[in-house]
């Protein structure tokens, strides 16, 4: 695990759209992610909570808001 995955644990950013796979903008590179709980739509807020081989591997959780600190802008 790079030293700057486990920054990104915990943190969470809103779903552009409703696929399963996308790549986000994270601690100036790009990383992959995959929902693996829930059902993703447009606009959902997906926390990181596990980070295996660069891959983010996220779940739904839309009672998180975006004025919190962990909050990831895409």
């Amino acid at each position: 695990m790079h030293y700057l995955d486990n920054k990104l644990l915990g943190k969470y950013f809103k779903s552009k759209s409703a696929k399963v796979r996308g790549i986000i903008p994270a601690n100036g590179r790009y990383i992959e992610y995959v929902v693996i709980e829930g059902k993703p739509e447009e606009g959902s807020m997906l926390e990181i909570f596990s980070i295996e081989n660069g891959t983010a591997f996220v779940r739904v959780n839309d009672y998180l808001i975006e004025e919190s600190e962990d909050y990831i802008v895409v």
